[in-house]
This record gives C-alpha cells, structure tokens and sequence, in this order.
C-alpha cells in the first residue's frame, strides 16, 4: 500500500512540478499559487483513496459472498 502510495504522489509531483514551472516561465504567477494549493489537495485525496481502497473491496466482498 505505502508503494501505490509514494508511486501515486510521486507521478502527481512530476506533472504538477512541470505545469508549474511552464506557468512561472509564462509569468502567470497568480496560476501557479493556484496549482500548488492543488497540489496539495491533490496529494490528500491520493491518501485518502490509497488509504481507504482495502476497506472498499472488503465491503464489497462481504456483500458479495
């Protein structure tokens, strides 16, 4: 799980990293803040779902079987 997890983060930091630094390239500071809070954000619900998931597919085999 904490493997899928830093996997997960680590994709998400690499494509907000690049579309950050193309918004400071275009001088459009107000955007960037923008992205870092959603990075942020983004890194939570990557948690949250990483975190969450074993639960999910238990719940829904014990509905299953």
């Amino acid at each position: 799980m904490w493997w899928v997890l830093l996997a997960s983060a680590g994709v998400w930091s690499i494509v907000i990293g690049v579309m950050i630094a193309i918004a400071h390239k275009n001088e459009e500071k107000e955007k960037a803040k923008k992205m870092l809070v959603n990075y942020v954000i983004g890194l939570v619900v990557i948690a949250v779902i990483v975190v969450a998931c074993p639960f999910l597919i238990r719940g829904i085999a014990a509905l299953v079987t």
